[in-house]
Order: structure tokens, then C-alpha cells, then sequence
């Protein structure tokens, strides 16, 4: 069976050999933990396929949503982030006031 036949047949129900799933760890968890998550990663290769041993650079800096601090989305929301490596929440958006509806400019999704 092809990845593609098993991820229908767990769409529809269907007994599939394997459930699709996908881990991840965020950033914080991943620079404190870093030696042993690669070595759990590496011996799981259906759940994690293609990594190779020490290729993880990926949190090296962080994307700015991780930054401690504010940072503002292409959405218009504010985030605010209380630790470095964990993912704020929105504190701020941009129909807070309903009136704005009328003015809002969406980002260009294409």
C-alpha cells in the first residue's frame, strides 16, 4: 500500500495499515532537550522521514512569533511572547472594532 492509499483509507475510515501523524516540538523544548530528541528522532524514521543526524539548525534563531516580546503577523495581530522559544498568543487584532471590517485589507494569500 502507497502512503497516499493508507492516508484515504484513514480519511475514510477504512482500516488503514498506519495513522498519519506528525510531531513537533517547539523551539524552546528543542534547543533544551536537543541531543536527546535527535536520538528518539533517529530511531523513529516513519514519523520523522529524511532527517539526518545533525542537520538540526532549524531554532537556531528564532522565528519572530517564538521572540520574546511583541511582534506584529501579516494578518495584523499582535502577538505577545513571554518566553523565548515558546509560541506567544495574539493580544491584539484588527477587527477588535467591528467598524474596521470596512477598511480591513486581508494579506495577499497567493
Amino acid at each position: 500500500m502507497t502512503n497516499r492509499e493508507n492516508y484515504l483509507r484513514a480519511l475514510e475510515f477504512k482500516h488503514p495499515e498506519w495513522i498519519p501523524c506528525s510531531v513537533g516540538f517547539s523551539p524552546l523544548t528543542w534547543r533544551t532537550y536537543q541531543k536527546d530528541l535527535e536520538k528518539i528522532i533517529l530511531e523513529h524514521p516513519k514519523i520523522f522521514p529524511g532527517y539526518k543526524k545533525g542537520s538540526a539548525t532549524f531554532y537556531d534563531e528564532m522565528p519572530p512569533v517564538f521572540q520574546k516580546g511583541y511582534f506584529k503577523d501579516n494578518w495584523g495581530c499582535v502577538w505577545r511572547t513571554e518566553e523565548e522559544g515558546l509560541e506567544g498568543q495574539v493580544v491584539e487584532h484588527p477587527l477588535a472594532d467591528w467598524n474596521n471590517l470596512a477598511t480591513y485589507q486581508p494579506p495577499d494569500t497567493l
